[in-house]
């Protein structure tokens, strides 16, 4: 229960306060941001020109009750519904914008003198904020906020003024557990009474847990709202302090996009805006990236194999070659002048990368002497290890599902997630962090004499269909765990006459072979 000091308006409540008084009551209010609570806000931010637009239904007992000498008189409003639209649009990646219009209706009350029932719009708010630290563990931000008087009057549903607002937000990621803190204040006209209350300027601190139950799906939050009145400042005896209690359960539902909230509260001390009990429930939405039309990865004939006696020694390490759009063979690696880039927070890669991939895939059915390669997937420090462990998997597998596509044979790729724990370079610049979202393709095996181990009727492992992949020629068996260097290749051993029949058993090296490998076993 939350009493107001009003007894001065009841003993002499003029004409103009007969069906109410001019002041917001509302202590919970949503803010529609990523990784906040009901009443609680986040500094975290998503990308830029996401949007999420959502609504906050409450139910409230006795939200604002008229004490005299200590005594309690009675309700004023018993019973009030308060439905809040809201939105916010990232207008960068580290500053977003949110527009919130409630909607009220009271019902009931025991003082009928100063009883507003009814519905009506409460004040329109505008607010803007801005992430100053976003790290993996702590990130830090502000929030500015306008107020406009647009809600009635003289039925506890908006003030007559414009108020201006402030707040710090942190957030701590400790893992399964994550602390949020939304510390600041309000600026109001200050509106005098005859009794202990006084409407003006506020301090403003709520706070909440978040911990998570299922993950990416399910988190329980707990928290406090309080509020104090400069005039009294968190005296104990004072209307103007309110505090409450809240707990809920937030649900991640229809592939990510949808937020639903389930919570309760009830106060934990006298004050305006508090209640015997609350009860909310809200759902907000955050439409996925349009996925954009891909075009196909083969959209010509695949190219022939290259002639059996190619010399390896122009591809294993020479930074100059290059198939004319802008990958190429460096080492033990394939290299990408572009990066692989994928849809935020998704595996799926868009439709600029195609491009990059259909030359990989070319590559790879030209060049018949890698025997494999392994998809490597990275992710950036952003949230849990569990969850970069779990996306970069994803982007692994689909880039290798895309390259199948492509023709290449499945037996010559494996995926590999690495999440986050190979960084390029260990910073909180956000270029920099970028990079460290990649995808790596890396050569563990190589062909070095003429074999037949690959399958042209192999099914396609993901259907059990028939699968339309290239085999790269017969240059294959004896695979080694790494390619030489090239000051190591003696290229007289590419030479056609080395393929012919020397009476070795098929995978069997030659004593030079041996010799040349010896150090990789």
């Amino acid at each position: 229960m939350s009493p107001i000091f009003l007894a001065a308006l009841v003993g002499a409540a003029s004409s103009a306060y007969a069906d109410g008084y001019s002041t917001d009551i509302e202590l919970l209010n949503p803010t529609f941001s990523t990784g906040s609570v009901p009443g609680v806000d986040s500094p975290l931010i998503t990308d830029a020109g996401r949007w999420r637009v959502g609504m906050l239904t409450q139910y409230q007992q006795d939200p604002l009750v008229l004490y005299d000498s200590g005594y309690e008189v009675g309700a004023i409003v018993e019973d009030r519904v308060a439905m809040q639209f809201g939105a916010t649009y990232a207008i960068a990646r580290r500053a977003a914008i949110l527009v919130r219009a409630p909607l009220f209706i009271n019902e009931g009350t025991e003082t009928p003198n100063l009883g507003a029932d009814g519905a009506g719009f409460g004040d329109l708010s505008l607010a803007a904020r801005f992430n100053l630290v976003d790290g993996r563990v702590f990130n830090l931000g502000v929030r500015g906020e306008l107020i406009a008087p647009t809600g009635r009057k003289m039925a506890y549903m908006g003030d007559s003024s414009l108020r201006t607002g402030g707040a710090l937000l942190a957030s701590l990621d400790l893992g399964r557990v994550e602390v949020l803190t939304d510390a600041g204040g309000v600026a109001r006209a200050q509106l005098e009474t005859e009794e202990d209350i006084t409407f003006g300027p506020e301090m403003i601190v709520n706070g909440a847990l978040r911990a998570e139950a299922l993950p990416d799906r399910l988190w329980v939050y707990g928290g406090g709202l309080t509020r104090g009145g400069f005039s009294n400042l968190y005296r104990p005896d004072s209307g103007e302090n309110p505090v409450e209690a809240i707990a809920g359960l937030q649900l991640q539902v229809n592939h990510k996009t949808t937020l639903i909230d389930v919570g309760a509260g009830r106060g934990l001390a006298d004050g305006y805006g508090t209640t015997q009990q609350r009860f909310f429930v809200g759902v907000t939405f955050q439409p996925a990236e349009r996925p954009q039309p891909q075009p196909p990865l083969v959209t010509g004939p695949v190219p022939s194999p290259p002639d059996p006696d190619i010399d390896i020694t122009r591809l294993i390490g020479d930074p100059s070659f290059e198939d004319g759009t802008g990958i190429g063979i460096e080492g033990t690696r394939i290299r990408l002048d572009e990066p692989i880039e994928f849809v935020y927070n998704t595996a799926q890669i868009k439709a600029e990368s195609i491009p990059i991939l259909v030359n990989v895939a070319g590559l790879l059915n030209e060049n018949r002497q890698i025997a494999q390669i392994v998809v490597e997937g990275h992710a950036s420090d952003e949230g849990s290890f569990e969850y970069n462990f779990r996306l970069s998997r994803d982007r692994a597998n689909a880039v290798v599902d895309a390259l199948m596509d492509a023709g290449v044979h499945p037996s010559r790729m494996a995926a590999r997630a690495m999440g986050e724990v190979k960084p390029k370079a260990l910073t909180d610049d956000e270029t920099e962090r970028a990079r460290e979202r990649r995808v790596e393709f890396i050569i563990t095996q190589w062909y070095t004499h003429e074999s037949d181990d690959l399958d042209p009727d192999t099914l396609d492992p993901r259907s059990g269909e028939a699968g339309q992949f290239i085999v790269p020629g017969t240059r294959t068996a004896a695979p080694v765990q790494q390619a030489p260097e090239p000051d190591e290749i003696d290229s007289g051993m590419f030479e056609p006459e080395d393929f012919e029949d020397d009476g070795r058993e098929e995978g069997e090296l030659s004593p030079e072979e041996l010799e040349l490998f010896k150090d990789q076993e």
